[in-house]
């Protein structure tokens, strides 16, 4: 069986359509004239566009709009990341997180070897669809396969997550922010953008309604904060490092949604699948030990008994590519170019 995430997209990059002016040997006038009905044709929101493209051999002008406004630049390095990827990958490369079974051992041992896929299982990938209804169908899928193969427990999960390397943040990153969605960890298995989802609702009783997605029990989520629908709302989450605790603040007073980075995803998707499957009716562990006590990383250097591969989630670059250039998605940006680092060097990204 082979589960495909994939779903077919007719995207239209301004940068690359950018790029294809840019490769035709038209005048200057005339190229000036598509590219001003490239972007005027464009649903650009509320944002505002500039364009100089020149030669850069030469350095003759080859087009220009609206290129001496002063604007303040959107992340466009990640322009120069996603160009890269298509460079380095090639447009037809597809993320693969493999689901193997190790039966030398009764029962079966489940590894997961992630790919550095930043889409796997992110509800924004399915365009449409209710929040978590995509994900849910994802680990219902991945439990009827183990199914399928006539597996009814396996003995644990292993996360192989070596192709990308364990520094899931960069030094530089801000330690103040590290606790917010745009400053998600990255690592060798992604899931769910590395973030979970808590939802707050103001109660009578002065204390808020919270709860998370995905709903991981081993996960501790604390209530300081106090509802009173009379003040402004001014909810936010906190999270210590290296430690997937969790607490909402300030006051509650509308339904919301607030995004929190998770501490060491590779660990925290083998934790959410582990659960997932036990929900699922398929036994995880040996009985001594509780379900996410049964997952592990591998070890570095580790030899893993691979005897059969069940099924392999696939993700196109170009549905990341989309995400990245439309949503300014740092997560993805940084899963990318470390994806382009394994490609290049074959070491950890």
């Amino acid at each position: 069986m082979r589960l495909n995430l994939s779903r077919v997209h007719c995207t239209l990059f301004v940068f690359l359509a950018l790029a294809t002016l840019c490769a035709q040997t038209a005048l200057a006038g005339p190229l000036d004239r598509q590219t001003e009905r490239l972007i005027t044709s464009t649903n650009l929101g509320g944002g505002t566009a500039a364009v100089y493209i020149a030669d850069l051999d030469t350095g003759e002008e080859l087009a220009s709009y609206e290129s001496d406004e002063a604007l303040i630049p959107a992340s466009t390095m990640k322009l120069l990341t996603t160009g890269t990827a298509l460079h380095v990958l090639g447009a037809d490369f597809v993320f693969k997180t493999k689901l193997i079974l190790d039966e030398s051992v009764d029962p079966p041992l489940l590894i997961i070897e992630g790919d550095g896929d930043p889409a796997l299982g992110d509800p924004a990938i399915f365009e449409g669809e209710q929040p978590g209804v995509e994900m849910g169908m994802l680990l219902d899928q991945i439990a009827e396969t183990l199914r399928g193969a006539g597996v009814e427990s396996i003995s644990g999960i292993v996360v192989d997550d070596r192709v990308f390397d364990r520094n899931y943040t960069h030094p530089a990153w801000p330690e103040d922010q590290l606790n917010r969605w745009y400053c998600a960890q990255i690592g060798g298995l992604n899931f769910h953008t590395n973030v979970i989802n808590v939802y707050t609702q103001p109660a009578q009783s002065g204390t808020p309604l919270v709860r998370m997605q995905p709903d991981a029990y081993w996960v501790q989520l604390n209530v300081k904060a106090k509802s009173n629908r009379k003040s402004r709302d001014t909810a936010w989450v906190s999270r210590p490092t290296k430690a997937n605790i969790f607490t909402v603040h300030g006051n509650v007073s509308a339904k919301s949604e607030i995004p929190a980075a998770v501490d060491t995803p590779p660990l925290f998707a083998g934790r959410v699948l582990a659960t997932a499957l036990e929900e699922r009716g398929i036994t995880v562990g040996d009985g001594t030990q509780s379900t996410i006590d049964a997952v592990r990383l591998v070890e570095p250097g580790e030899s893993l008994e691979t005897s059969r591969t069940l099924a392999i989630i696939t993700t196109p670059l170009d549905e990341v590519l989309r995400r990245i250039n439309t949503n300014s998605h740092n997560m993805y940006a940084e899963s990318l170019l470390k994806r382009i680092g394994n490609e290049v060097t074959s070491d950890p990204g």
